[in-house]
């Protein structure tokens, strides 16, 4: 039986979970990125932005288009983009992609892009984008259990609201709460990556796999340096007289350099 979602608050921010879950197996979707290419060809009767900030322009498209979007922030504060940073955009009748494109060219910056990658649009820079096509995991499959059970982690939520600045182990509590697995974070090994407990986390996704979550939540803590690999959970069967796997994973959440020179893949079943 899964566990009951609910509302979590640290301090004055709050996590939301409204889950479309039914079962613990995984549910059918159709091709999600399918559906979002198809979104970014959708027109927009009307785009009025007259110097409004970049976090507000992309609240205002995430309201009238119900798109899943991402912000890299670290990397766009990199190329010089606040969310504070202003744009200035009229247009009507022009596709979603296109939009986005004015935006982003409306901040002063030449290096923006968006993508579609884990059910969402996400918008980062072309450096970054670069970056990720060579960055190993977060899900490290080679060192992984190969025979994963029926995973509440592969199962869609309606909506997750981290942030502004939910410290990383609140984050990892909340997956905690909604999966029932078991989340191990080496803080050890993350501490001397200079990631830390208190690391700010600001995530707003909808309609997206809890995998997907754990992805854009190492990618906002990490910057591509964290990874994880899944285990079964073991216990002991008195009637076979040796351990079994339960229907449950252990998640385990490290740095990719320590999971990989750890060197032998996860425990499996006998």
């Amino acid at each position: 039986m899964m566990p009951i979602a609910r509302h979590l608050a640290v301090g004055l921010v709050f996590l939301v979970l409204i889950p479309a879950l039914l079962a613990a197996s995984p549910t059918s979707q159709p091709d999600v990125d399918a559906a979002l290419q198809n979104l970014l060809s959708r027109r927009l009767p009307s785009v009025q932005l007259p110097d409004v900030s970049l976090v507000d322009s992309i609240d205002f498209i995430r309201d009238v288009t119900g798109a899943n979007i991402y912000v890299d922030w670290q990397a766009l504060q990199l190329a010089g983009v606040l969310p504070s940073t202003t744009v200035k955009l009229s247009a009507r009748n022009i596709p979603l992609s296109q939009a986005f494109e004015s935006i982003l060219k409306a901040t002063g910056s030449d290096s923006l892009q968006i993508h579609v990658m884990h059910d969402a649009i996400v918008v980062s820079t072309i450096l970054n984008f670069a970056d990720r096509k060579t960055q190993k995991g977060p899900y490290l499959a080679e060192l992984s259990n190969p025979i994963r059970p029926a995973s509440v982690w592969d199962t869609p939520i309606k909506a997750v609201l981290l942030g502004p600045n939910t410290a990383f182990n609140d984050a990892i509590d909340f997956l905690r709460d909604i999966t029932g697995d078991d989340v191990i974070v080496r803080w050890d090994k993350l501490k001397a990556a200079g990631i830390d407990r208190n690391t700010p986390i600001s995530l707003n996704i909808h309609d997206a796999p809890i995998s997907d979550v754990l992805y854009f939540i190492l990618d906002e803590a990490g910057e591509g340096k964290l990874g994880y690999i899944t285990e079964p959970e073991m216990r002991y069967d008195r009637t076979f007289g040796m351990r079994v796997p339960k229907p449950l994973e252990r998640i385990t959440i490290s740095t990719i350099d320590d999971l990989e020179a750890a060197g032998t893949p996860a425990s499996r079943p006998t």
